[in-house]
């Protein structure tokens, strides 16, 4: 009994062990299959990306994000964080910031906290695009430590690496260097790169904030070391990188390496196709000659960064043309000289920064004076002394605006100390209710895994106690089933061998004596009523297949009356009756038809069996004889015995019939 119940257990284990993988693993094919767009799709918007297409592949993108099915939650995520991405790069960055914060909405549903957090890496740069360095900042940070917390390298060096520019951008000098020096001291052998660019950014600070500029050229050694260990296509950096360097060399008074340096730079910069940084070495070489009185030299490079000026910045265009125009004054060419001043006051009225349009005046001024246009010498001068006015209010309004950020982040401060404060009380109070609740919950807990085991122990014993009742039943059933085969045993071995004695004794009467007919046919159907008994006894278990069968063989002698009897079976024909149900279907089916035979003067009958969806056996027996009304009808022992068998079945049995119009008779039982 006991090994019985235990591999019973251990079958339900392992069929619901089964069960539960084949589940997840249909989950996991669906959520696969609905986080699939088309392959054409994505290519199609990779290949618009890198033709610069970005608008139609948002078009795309938004495509994509509406014909994704509506569980396919992940998937929206990814196409919302693109299309942000996508924004971003073309300068939308209120669009863009929209669009992040969907796709964390997005990430949030399905706790995708990796993807969530790559989001506000590059929500944080559209928050520093757009002037908010402060909400940037936090949200780098928050995006840090939980690239902190997964331990993953690669990430951590680029959060790092976005802090410092936010911190530099946001005069926090300090905490820019701070996060570089992090991120160089981290243990990292494969994002070299981003080692290299941290490097660089603090010798810019060191050079432009700290005026170290032996510091600022110790750092952009380290970054160039590194950069030129790399593999794979670095010449732009490295061009950058060789430029800072000569900047150093020059600020430093050390002429021949700045030279040296600035030439590599022009090297890297035609080898790489970064045409956008050849202007600034071209002038910075064109710097170093004039100061050697070299002005011919001079003159070859800021003519030679003309030809590359097209892929420079605004600032770098009116350089060129504002130092062309300063060499071409030295030399006393004014006419070509006011050219290219004409030009650089052009573009410094377009970019608007007063700073390099009182830059150009001053030079156009000399000019002018060198062509002996006094009148144009007097409106430079106007325009200058207008500038240097603007400039200095400029100046007075960006001291003042300093002075009331100041104060108001010494105010932020002070509130920030406060909220701290009160978060902490509230944390205090957090927390002992955190206690009280745990402790309640464990008490709980206790209580319900004591009722829990004492509920599955009686389970247990009751499941015991089931089995052991099952098997009680089980041999009470087979005992009956020994004692039915022994009755067919005796019946067939003794009363079939007598009748089939007697039989054989009335093959020896005159046949035409009708009496010995009689008896010779009475003597057939007793063995045949025989043979149903021992075959009704001898199974514990029949099918609807077999209970035709056999109906088919014991009513096939009604042929010789004339009588045709139809038998079909529909449905589960496979379900199994007991020997009961068997017993009682079949005597109730040979009475209703002996019934027609009887009494009904029929010459058809048919026989209809159906186990319908529900598990129920519906029986139907129709005859073309004469009929009968059924209120003035006393019912007989047939039909009372009919009704009393469907009664033992928990069955209904139904007769229909009027004089004239044949009968039906009608049950149904559940197995």
């Amino acid at each position: 009994m006991k090994h019985y119940l235990q591999h019973s257990l251990t079958r339900f284990n392992s069929i619901q062990f089964i069960s539960l993988c084949l589940l997840l693993l249909l989950c996991s094919l669906a959520q696969q299959t609905q986080a699939q767009e088309p392959a054409h799709k994505r290519a199609l918007v990779n290949r618009l990306i890198d033709e610069n297409k970005d608008d139609s592949a948002i078009i795309i993108l938004e495509q994509m994000l509406s014909d994704s099915p509506k569980d396919s939650i992940e998937h929206q995520g990814r196409i919302l964080h693109q299309i942000g991405k996508l924004l971003a790069y073309k300068g939308s960055t209120n669009d863009a910031i929209k669009y992040y914060k969907l796709a964390i909405e997005k990430y949030n549903k399905v706790q995708n906290r990796y993807l969530e957090n790559r989001v506000y890496q590059n929500m944080a740069g559209a928050y520093a695009d757009s002037g908010e360095l402060n909400t940037a900042i936090t949200l780098i940070q928050k995006a840090l430590r939980y690239m902190e917390e997964i331990k993953d390298t690669a990430k951590i060096l680029g959060c790092l690496l976005d802090m410092g520019l936010y911190y530099y951008e946001n005069n926090q000098t300090n905490k820019a260097l701070e996060s570089y020096v992090r991120l160089v001291n981290l243990p990292n052998e494969k994002e070299l790169i981003q080692k290299a660019k941290a490097y660089n950014q603090m010798g810019n600070i060191w050079s432009t904030d700290l005026n170290n500029e032996k510091k600022a050229l110790e750092y952009y050694l380290k970054s160039l070391e590194i950069k030129l260990q790399l593999d794979g296509n670095h010449l732009k950096s490295i061009t950058a990188s060789y430029n800072n360097i000569g900047l150093s060399y020059k600020i430093l008074g050390q002429l021949d390496s700045a030279t040296y340096y600035y030439k590599k730079a022009l090297e890297t910069g035609k080898q790489s196709g970064a045409f956008e940084s050849m202007v600034e070495p071209l002038n910075n070489l064109a710097n170093i000659y004039k100061r050697k009185k070299d002005f011919a030299t001079a003159e070859e490079y800021l003519r030679e960064a003309l030809q590359y000026i097209k892929y420079s910045t605004l600032n770098n265009q009116i350089l060129i043309y504002t130092s062309l125009g300063i060499l071409l004054n030295d030399k006393s060419e004014y006419k070509e000289a006011l050219e290219y001043f004409k030009i650089a006051e052009k573009l410094a009225n377009k970019g608007n920064n007063l700073q390099d349009i009182a830059e150009v005046y001053e030079f156009l001024i000399q000019t002018y004076l060198g062509l002996g246009q006094s009148e144009n010498v007097l409106l430079s001068l106007n325009h200058l002394l207008n500038l240097k006015d603007s400039i200095t209010n400029l100046k007075l309004n960006n001291t003042v605006a300093e002075m009331m950020i100041k104060y108001e982040t010494h105010e932020k401060e002070r509130n920030l100390l406060l909220t701290q404060q009160r978060l902490l009380e509230q944390q205090l109070k957090s927390k002992q209710m955190l206690l009280l609740f745990l402790t309640i919950l464990l008490t709980l807990l206790a209580i319900t895994s004591y009722i829990y085991i004492k509920f599955r122990r009686k389970q247990a014993l009751a499941k015991q106690a089931a089995l052991e009742l099952s098997l009680h039943e089980q041999k009470v059933k087979n005992k009956i089933q020994e004692e039915r085969l022994r009755i067919s045993r005796e019946l067939h071995d003794n009363i079939g061998s007598h009748l089939t004695l007697i039989n054989a004794l009335t093959e020896e009467f005159d046949d035409n004596d009708n009496k010995a007919k009689k008896v010779r046919k009475s003597i057939l159907l007793s063995m045949k009523e025989l043979r149903k008994t021992v075959w009704l006894l001898n199974k514990e278990s029949n099918s609807i297949d077999e209970i035709v069968i056999r109906l088919r063989d014991f009513l096939s002698s009604t042929r010789d009356n004339g009588i045709n009897i139809q038998i079909q079976a529909t449905g589960n024909t496979n379900t199994m009756l007991d020997d009961i149900q068997t017993t009682h279907l079949f005597r109730t089916i040979q009475e209703a038809v002996n019934n027609a035979i009887k009494y009904a003067q029929c010459n058809e009958i048919k026989i209809s069996l159906n186990i319908d969806e529900n598990n129920m056996v519906n029986f139907e027996i129709i005859d073309n004889g004469k009929g009968f009304d059924k209120e003035n009808t006393n019912s007989n022992n047939g039909l009372t015995n009919m009704k009393f068998r469907m009664e033992q079945l928990k069955g209904e049995l139904f007769i229909e019939s009027q004089p004239g119009m044949g009968t039906t008779i009608k049950g149904v039982f559940k197995i």
